[in-house]
């Protein structure tokens, strides 16, 4: 073997070697950036219980129509039914004592109430409900339709309410005819 052709053979190694190390410094560079801007987002907390629920914690965010949807067939229930656990922090004051008054007068008359949503209707200042009222007498049931207007005021996520949302009055609607 020559001595140029050892030059060159150690050359080109030391080319082949110089470009890896500068695609390994890109690399490098690269993954150092996104992993800052991952570090930077804000943390994503899950709720781990029998129900599990996504919060972000860090980001009081308006509520999605979906959100609102499912905060809104989780609330109506709990101010109108009378065999129903109630979440103190989805119901505003004022609604607590209606459905209080409401539920000792079912029970001193014996009867007991389930209210099913049909339909929600989101507008911008008004949500309007599409439901039915079902009014039971131990046995005897009666339907009838119980068209609602609410309005929902925005707080605070918390573990007892991801939502972030406080049903705060509800109107029942007389159709025209």
């Amino acid at each position: 073997m020559r001595f140029s052709d050892v030059w060159i053979s150690t050359y080109e190694e030391n080319f082949i070697l110089k470009l890896v190390l500068l695609l390994l410094t890109v690399v490098v560079i690269v993954l150092s950036i996104v992993c800052i801007k991952l570090s930077l987002k804000p943390p994503l907390i899950i709720e781990r219980s029998d129900k599990a629920s996504l919060i972000n914690k860090s980001m009081d965010s308006v509520s999605t129509r979906i959100e609102t949807e499912n905060f809104i067939r989780e609330a109506i229930p709990m101010r109108f039914n009378s065999a129903i656990e109630l979440n103190d922090t989805y119901l505003s004051a004022e609604e607590k004592n209606l459905r209080e008054q409401e539920q000792k007068e079912f029970f001193q008359k014996n009867l007991s109430q389930r209210v099913f949503i049909n339909s929600i209707l989101i507008e911008e200042n008004k949500i309007t409900l599409d439901t039915d009222r079902l009014i039971s007498v131990e046995q005897v049931r009666s339907a009838f339709s119980f068209p609602l207007q609410i309005e929902l005021k925005k707080i605070n996520r918390s573990l007892a309410n991801p939502y972030g949302l406080v049903l705060v009055k509800t109107t029942t609607l007389t159709k025209k005819l």
